[in-house]
This record gives structure tokens, C-alpha cells and sequence, in this order.
């Protein structure tokens, strides 16, 4: 009878490696020779079976069921049981990579490669070279994935009926083609159909033939940069390959690029293609508009005037309320402008850091800040946590206006002003903040405060830089915060 104790370990393995069959390299040498666990581990997980005694890597039972879950579990079988045909075919139908681990004999037989190559065409380097030369092997092989062309035999690489099919399935298989296909029209023009840059892989001749040059830009543009110098200054060879991606215009001649036709397709269909435009249609008013209906930002590329053209920075700030930054001196003192970049998404004060100076601190500009960012007194206590509170953007504001800054902030138990969304607290109390004056103070740490309450009242305060996330701003003694918000 077996102990108690011993019984008790052997099922509680048991239970384990049902559950998780790599459980078993954690049993003992005892019951990793015990079949009944074996076999309950490698169904659930067959590479359990490196774990496994021995003489259980020699059972084919054992191992049948190990490459029935996991063919690759192959390579822990004895050199026996991995010259055994059943026991291989299991395993390659299963995952045909497992070719590798087959005896040698296994690997020459046709019928056993056949069956790997289907399941995984890669797993035709681990055939031997005679069957690396056979046509039908190689032809199963690159339909399964076109990639097994690298290890086909070098006449198999120059057969044209191999080669097309592996390009058929990915054009790149074109650089595995022998140099005699890699000048052949006919396979290359299959190539870079399925994969444009493919070209890339053609003969330098091929490279330079209109018709192929034109079938791979067409299925990607960016093919142009493989295409001889001749054929990248081509009008009908470039706006192919733009109309394609509009990147494509880097690769483009420099007439090509001076080409008001080839860049507005380019920009068209992808605005940053303006980027590789010569410099003379920075100027050009078509192709600046395109581009920032796209990506607003790219009005830092126009030229001087378009810069101070209204509808074209309008139309920047209507995709990417930043552009302002990049507009003209005047139209950044332009009201309406600014308004329509402060409106975009409807909610962005931070546009005045663009504004002119005169306009940071307009106050119908930052009326109309305080009403977008305006939050209830409610709110304001859920959300006083936020960091993208109006106090903090307008702390930001501050750097290209030296004598103001637009805040918002609370008093806290310690006496000190916060950072916080949108309001002056005091003691449950609201009172928004139309602007803070600064002015130096002798101690360069700190800051003399002047501020204005949208209900007019003002008072002064000191602000401290204590080089933490938000600035604050301590209160003079003399102020009594009371009367300050009741005002």
C-alpha cells in the first residue's frame, strides 16, 4: 500500500499539472517518471515534457500526446521517437518548425517536408538540400509565406514560376529573386504591384523603366526614392507617387519641387509635404492654405506675407488655435483674431499668450477667458485638485507680459493663495480674478502682488517662488479676507 503521505503529494502534483502543465518541473524525479502525471501534464502543456523522466521521453504515448499540443515539444523526444514518422508527422502538422528537431532521414523525406512547409513555409531551411531543390517543395513553401524563397536552392531562386508566386504573396520576396529576375520586367512588374518598394530590389535598368517606375509609385509613393534620378524628375511619375503619400515630394527632383502641380497634390494629401516644397512657394498663397487646413501650425513656414494674410492664418487658427504664434504682429493685435483662436474648442484662454501685449490684457478678452473657464462654486470644490485650471494657464500667459498675469487661486488653512480652478475662496466664499499686477521685490524669491477682483475690489499680497508645482501667493496681515470677498 502506498503511505498516506506519499499518496497525498502524488495528487496534489496531480491536480497541479491539470491545471498548469509546466507545473511539472516542480515535482520530484520520482513523479516526473510516473506516466499517469506525464501525460495529464504534456496534453495540457506539451513542452512539460523536457521535464519528464527519461524513459518517458522515449514513450511514444507520451510524446504523441506532447507534439499533439505543442509540435515544437519535438525537440525534448529521444532521438528515437524524432526518427519515428508518426510521431514527426504529428508534430509537423501541428507546427511545422518542428521539421527542425526530425532526424536527418525525416528531414530528406518528401512527404513528411510537404506537411511542414504547408503548416509553415519557413520550415523549408530545415529541409535537406535535395528537397530544397525540388520544385514542388519550394512551390508549397513560398504560397504558405514568401519569405521560404531565402532558403530555396539558387536554381529554385532563378525559376520563374517559384519566384512569381513568392511575389505574388509579398513583393519583398523580390530581393531572395536570382539577379537574372531581379531584370526581368515581367516578375519585377508583379513585385512591386503587391509591394511598390519592391523596386528597390530591381535592377538598376528596371529602376529607370517608366512602366515599372509607375506601378510602384502608384501602390506606394514612397517607392519614388528607389527610382533613378531621371525618372524622379518626371512630372507624371512624381504626382503619381505624391497622389499616393504626399512624402513621396522629398524623394522628387528639385524642378519637381519648385512645381506648383506636384506640391499642391502633395499638400493635399498630406499637408507636412510642404516641408520638401522649394523655398519660392512659401510664398505661394494656394499651397499655404492647403497645408495649415490641415495642420495649422505650419504657418511658421509661409512667408512674411502670408503670414499677415487674414484669411489664411484664420484658417490655421481654425484647425490649431496655436498658429496664432506664427501670424503677423498685426493680426496678433487684431481682436477678431484673437477671439477665434480663444473660442477654438471652446475653451482656450491660453491663446492670449500670442495676443499682443495690448491684447493679454484687454479686458473684454479676459471677461471672455473667465467665462469660458468659469466653473460653479460646486464644481470648483470637486475639481480644485485639477493642475489645467485657469489660474495655473494664466500663470503661463505671464511670460511674454511681464506686468501682468491673469490668476486665480484659494487661501488654504495655512494662509496661503493656490493655484486653483478658476476663484479667489475665502472661507466657502467665490470671487474671480480678472488680473494680478507683479513687481519686484527685494528679495528675488518674492514678488509685491496687486490684485483686481472682476467685482472691481483690489487688494496686495506677496508672492513666493518655493520651486513647487504652483507658485503662492502670501497674504499681507493687514488684509482682512473677509471683507475682501464680501466686497
Amino acid at each position: 500500500m502506498v503511505p498516506v503521505t506519499r499518496r497525498t503529494k502524488r495528487d496534489a502534483v496531480l491536480q497541479a499539472v491539470r491545471l498548469y502543465g509546466s507545473r511539472l518541473k516542480y515535482a520530484t524525479m520520482a513523479l516526473r517518471g510516473d506516466k499517469e502525471i506525464v501525460l495529464v501534464a504534456v496534453k495540457e502543456y506539451g513542452s512539460a515534457l523536457e521535464h519528464a523522466s527519461t524513459l518517458l521521453r522515449a514513450d511514444k504515448e507520451v510524446v504523441l500526446e506532447a507534439v499533439k499540443q505543442n509540435g515544437a515539444a519535438l525537440q525534448y523526444a529521444s532521438d528515437r521517437l524524432q526518427a519515428d514518422e508518426e510521431v514527426v508527422l504529428e508534430a509537423v502538422k501541428q507546427n511545422g518548425a518542428a521539421l527542425e528537431f526530425a532526424s536527418d532521414s525525416l528531414q530528406a523525406d518528401r512527404n513528411m517536408v510537404l506537411e511542414a512547409v504547408k503548416q509553415c513555409g519557413p520550415a523549408l531551411q530545415h529541409a535537406s538540400d535535395g528537397l530544397r531543390r525540388h520544385q514542388e517543395v519550394v512551390l508549397e513553401a513560398v504560397k504558405q509565406d514568401a519569405a521560404a524563397l531565402e532558403w530555396a536552392s539558387d536554381s529554385l531562386r532563378g525559376d520563374s514560376e517559384v519566384v512569381v508566386e513568392a511575389v505574388k504573396q509579398a513583393g519583398s520576396a523580390l530581393k531572395h529573386a536570382s539577379d537574372t529576375l531581379r531584370s526581368n520586367k515581367e516578375v519585377v512588374l508583379v513585385a512591386v504591384q503587391q509591394h511598390g518598394a519592391a523596386l528597390k530590389y530591381a535592377s538598376d535598368s528596371l529602376r529607370g523603366d517608366r512602366e515599372v517606375v509607375l506601378e510602384g509609385v502608384k501602390q506606394d509613393g514612397s517607392a519614388l526614392q528607389y527610382a533613378s534620378t531621371e525618372l524622379q524628375g518626371r512630372k507624371e511619375i512624381v504626382l503619381a507617387a505624391v497622389k499616393n503619400h504626399g512624402t513621396a515630394l522629398k524623394y522628387a527632383g528639385d524642378a519637381m519641387r519648385r512645381d506648383k502641380e506636384v506640391v499642391l497634390e502633395a499638400v493635399k494629401e498630406f499637408g507636412s509635404a510642404v516641408w520638401h516644397a522649394s523655398d519660392n512657394l512659401m510664398s505661394d498663397s494656394d499651397i499655404i492654405l492647403e497645408a495649415v487646413k490641415q495642420q495649422g501650425w505650419l504657418l511658421d513656414l509661409a512667408s512674411n506675407s502670408l503670414r499677415a494674410d487674414r484669411d489664411i492664418v484664420v484658417e490655421a487658427i481654425k484647425q490649431e488655435w496655436s498658429a496664432l504664434k506664427f501670424a503677423s504682429e498685426e493680426l496678433q493685435s487684431n481682436i477678431e483674431v484673437v477671439q477665434t483662436a480663444m473660442k477654438k474648442d471652446g475653451i482656450n484662454i491660453m491663446a492670449l499668450r500670442y495676443a499682443s501685449r495690448d491684447l493679454r490684457i484687454n479686458k473684454d478678452l479676459l471677461l471672455l477667458g473667465a467665462r469660458l473657464w468659469w466653473l460653479p462654486p460646486v464644481a470648483l470644490t470637486e475639481q480644485g485638485h485639477r493642475r489645467s485650471s485657469l489660474v495655473w494657464r494664466c500663470f503661463s500667459i505671464l511670460g511674454g507680459c511681464p506686468e501682468y498675469q491673469e490668476v486665480e487661486a484659494i487661501v488654504d488653512s495655512a494662509n496661503f493663495l493656490k493655484v486653483r480652478d478658476s476663484a479667489i475662496a475665502v472661507q466657502g466664499e467665490d470671487a474671480p480674478v480678472l488680473s494680478v499686477r507683479l513687481s519686484h521685490h527685494e528679495d528675488p524669491s518674492r514678488f509685491e502682488c496687486e490684485a483686481t477682483l472682476l467685482s472691481g475690489a483690489s487688494f496686495t499680497c506677496q508672492l513666493e517662488d518655493d520651486w513647487s508645482f504652483a507658485r503662492r501667493i502670501r497674504w499681507t496681515p493687514s488684509l482682512n479676507l473677509n471683507d475682501l470677498a464680501k466686497k
